[in-house]
């Protein structure tokens, strides 16, 4: 998890400065403070039971190197509180893409961070954005990306993220070699991270499709070269039908923060804030919306200073960014701790892609036979057993609380 961090550079520098505005400006309402009793007793509360209807059909999204985790986030959630409400079925689903390119194109200047990129941003300011440019159908959506590609068979996190890199260095007006860029982007560490482990594994460079891509994007930007920024070609041409009658007039609920914006909530505030939302004690039960530092899922995890504690929980993953490595993900179940009935651990569902584990900790598969089933990577490993699935993994409530920074619900 620890490269994590690169992608979102000064991302928490403007969530501070823009915390208060979005609040003001998108109209999400922080809820005051819910105190818990310090001897609260961990119920056990799984979504993946209670609520599997609504929450199984909802994909495991794999974000990529895109860095939209919050946008992936929101697709999740908010497909999660339109099937429960009876307006959305079927096989389609809430595009993360559209998400991240309404958030970043449209709505108040102010509150678009590195409006340039489709990765960076708040769930808060992201979901205010898609209230006013509404959901885009599926089926728009999806053949906008179809008609983008061509003929390149690649995930859509992959062929988005090349798409960004590949757009800065195809300016008409600037011919570029593609040896010479890829000699730059292999340079970069941010690049170099995620290609070694991803990328290289597919085998794309020897099969060609870096090429493909690379000639794609800039067959692309010729036939556009007065759009400058890769999010405003996609909005006005991979999206650019996202208008008119193809937007759904889904009444998208607010997502409300929970606490006084996150700065000084004890866990143990933070633990009765979660449970609320898991059982549906102010609003309808539904996953809990966290931003948390990722670092809780990496092994060779750096410690943040001792003195960290004395600073606010937003600032604390400012300061300490790369240590943290900040992420947005959906938080399902809680159970008690097998010794501490007063402890929780919590389920944090995947986002890194259907087959990611954490490899240190219990985590919930499909083995091929639909059901939720308690496992761990280096026991399947060690058995040969590929998983179908992994829904996600449990993290400790005394790791995991003091990691977070951001924790949100919908208002439905």
């Amino acid at each position: 998890m620890r490269w994590v961090s690169h992608y979102f550079g000064s991302f928490f520098f403007a969530f501070l400065t823009t915390s208060f505005i979005a609040s003001v400006i998108i109209k999400t309402d922080f809820v005051s403070s819910v105190s818990a009793d310090t001897d609260h007793t961990c119920q056990s509360l799984n979504l993946m039971q209670s609520e599997y209807e609504f929450l199984e059909p909802v994909p495991i999204y794999d974000q990529g190197a895109t860095n939209t985790c919050y946008a992936h986030v929101l697709s999740q959630q908010l497909e999660y509180a339109l099937r429960k409400q009876k307006k959305w079925s079927g096989e389609d689903h809430l595009s993360p893409y559209w998400i991240a390119t309404a958030h970043k194109t449209e709505g108040h200047p102010l509150l678009r961070i590195r409006s340039s990129k489709l990765g960076f941003s708040s769930v808060h300011l992201a979901l205010g954005n898609l209230r006013e440019s509404k959901v885009c159908k599926p089926s728009i959506v999806s053949a906008g990306i179809v008609r983008t590609k061509g003929a390149i068979s690649m995930s859509d996190e992959d062929f988005f993220f090349l798409f960004e890199k590949f757009w800065a260095y195809t300016v008409p007006s600037i011919p570029r070699e593609f040896n010479l860029i890829l000699d730059h982007l292999r340079q970069e560490e941010t690049f170099l991270s995620w290609w070694t482990d991803r990328i290289l594994e597919r085998k794309t460079l020897q099969e060609g499709s870096l090429l493909e891509v690379f000639e794609r994007v800039k067959e692309l930007r010729q036939e556009a070269p007065k759009v400058l920024e890769s999010t405003r070609y996609m909005r006005d041409y991979i999206f650019g039908e996202c208008q008119f009658e193809n937007l759904l007039s889904y009444h998208i609920p607010p997502l409300s923060p929970l606490g006084r914006g996150m700065f000084y909530e004890t866990n143990t505030t933070l633990s009765g804030q979660i449970d609320q939302v898991l059982r549906g004690t102010r609003h309808s039960a539904q996953p809990a919306v966290i931003g948390y530092c990722g670092r809780v899922f990496d092994i060779e995890k750096e410690n943040i200073p001792w003195f960290s504690f004395l600073l606010p929980r937003v600032l604390r993953a400012t300061l300490f960014e790369e240590r943290c490595s900040p992420h947005y993900s959906l938080v399902v179940a809680q159970k008690p701790l097998p010794t501490d009935k007063t402890g929780c651990q919590y389920l944090v569902r995947n986002t890194r892609g259907s087959l990611v584990f954490s490899k240190q900790d219990d985590c919930l598969c499909d083995l091929g036979d639909g059901r939720a089933t308690a496992c761990r990577y280096n026991d399947l490993k060690d058995r040969g057993i590929i998983p179908k699935k992994v829904f996600g993994c449990w993290a400790r409530g005394s790791e995991l609380l003091p990691e977070i920074f951001d924790l949100a619900f919908l208002r439905f």
